[in-house]
């Protein structure tokens, strides 16, 4: 009984996961260009000019400019390296924003929305436990959150294949070991099980998905 509801809930959040995936991919591909635009063109003009990077660095991110620095990535964060920049993508407030919203949208439905929709009863009128119930949710959670992870793993690779960033590059500045992505992931990984498994504790604590989703988006 708990295959036949992984099925059902697989194929009901089908859409939703190939339109979010297919957004992650998209973003990462575009991050590439601006990457390639930004480390071979931009940057290195500032080196011919003169202007030093670092100090360049120093004034725009003081004071109120730390907000900015944090949204980039942090204080180890290099400007003037390709793979920094790629890694920008993984942390950035539309990558997160993206996840939070299929993290939550799915949790919300999870309990509360059987119960707004009336769909629980019946649900529970079959030969299946509650545990079964929060198995299958968990199980959903882990076969959708690694295609999400893979999807954007891939955007960052076919981008950087496309506009040219590969391991062969002179420059160290300039080189993009693709692999170095995997930690990366599995954070981008947690984070969306994280926001999804607090979903889920207050879609099982309540009986409206509109009130889940208001104070699961207030939190998150």
């Amino acid at each position: 009984m708990t295959r036949t509801l992984i099925l059902k809930l697989l194929r009901d959040y089908r859409v939703g996961l190939i339109v979010v995936a297919l957004l992650l991919f998209l973003f990462q591909l575009l991050w590439s260009v601006v990457s390639k635009r930004i480390s071979t063109e931009v940057l290195l003009e500032f080196s011919r000019r003169g202007i030093d990077l670092d100090m360049l660095g120093d004034i725009v991110f003081q004071g109120p400019g730390k907000i900015i620095q944090s949204l980039l990535g942090g204080e180890n964060i290099r400007l003037d390296h390709t793979q920094d920049m790629l890694s920008m993508a993984y942390v950035h407030p539309l990558t997160q924003i993206i996840l939070c919203v299929w993290a939550i949208g799915r949790a919300s439905g999870g309990i509360a929305g059987e119960i707004d929709r009336g769909t629980m009863e019946l649900l529970l009128a079959q030969p299946i436990r509650r545990s079964q119930i929060m198995l299958a949710h968990v199980t959903i959670d882990a076969l959708t959150i690694p295609v999400l992870c893979l999807s954007m793993w891939a955007g960052t690779c076919v981008g950087a294949y496309l506009v040219g960033l590969t391991t062969g590059a002179t420059d160290p500045k300039l080189q993009v070991h693709l692999a170095a992505f995997g930690p990366a992931l599995v954070n981008v990984g947690l984070l969306v099980f994280a926001v999804s498994g607090i979903t889920m504790v207050f879609s099982a604590a309540g009986r409206f998905r509109g009130r889940v989703l208001g104070a699961a988006v207030l939190l998150a």
